[in-house]
């Protein structure tokens, strides 16, 4: 399975929008034509070391998960 980005668009703005596990772009796109999203591709890897965790502050509104 792979992990597939998305978007939308509500009023005249684009947001980020949920991502869709599919086996293939093909699945992934019919999905997105079902849900009125934007197919953007395929998340392929993240690198941790590109954030700097300890610069990072916690307030009373931070969200771990």
């Amino acid at each position: 399975m792979k992990i597939w980005l998305t978007s939308f668009k509500y009023e005249n703005k684009d947001y980020a929008g949920p991502n869709i596990v599919a086996e293939s772009r093909e699945k992934a796109q019919i999905i997105c034509d079902i849900e009125g999203l934007k197919l953007e591709g395929q998340l392929e890897m993240v690198h941790e070391n590109e954030f700097d965790f300890e610069s990072l502050e916690r307030t009373e509104n931070t969200v771990l998960h």
